[in-house]
């Protein structure tokens, strides 16, 4: 097995960290919170009904509200459908900033979950959502002595 010299150096960069070291030392002070498990179901794809129980964003208003001044999504799989392009635009329309971080193409090991959302792109930018796509790799930046 070949060892990317790159990514030896980024780990190694990582672990000289004063949190990283800290963590691993046990010296981290920890925030102990409530959270939840917010998830769509998986049968969604297989649905032939239309059914709004088996999708997430209808989950996620309901936990938390409507957003009133931000709303900030990343998911690897954005894939918001009809329903939920509307519901972003409405929302963005109403003053809302909206920012989605989601994979491109490039970094997407799923093509037919890319086009899904591919389809929708110029309508959530057309309503001003600020979509952000992360790419496979980055440019590496030469440093100046």
């Amino acid at each position: 097995m070949r060892v990317d010299p790159e990514s030896t150096a980024y780990i190694q960069a990582v672990a000289a960290t004063p949190l990283v070291r800290d963590l691993l030392g046990g010296r981290l002070a920890l925030e102990w919170v409530p959270a939840r498990l917010v998830h769509d179901d998986p049968a969604k794809t297989l649905d032939t009904t239309e059914r709004k129980d088996v999708l997430l964003f209808p989950e996620l208003v309901r936990i938390m509200g409507v957003p009133q001044k931000t709303f900030d999504l990343v998911s690897p799989y954005f894939v918001p459908g009809d329903d939920g392009t509307a519901s972003l635009a409405r929302l963005a329309g109403s003053g809302v900033k909206i920012r989605v971080l989601t994979n491109s193409l490039a970094s997407s090991e799923a093509a037919v979950v890319f086009a899904g959302y591919a389809k929708r792109r110029h309508d959530l930018l057309r309503a001003g959502v600020q979509l952000y796509e992360m790419k496979p790799t980055g440019r590496r930046k030469e440093r100046k002595a």
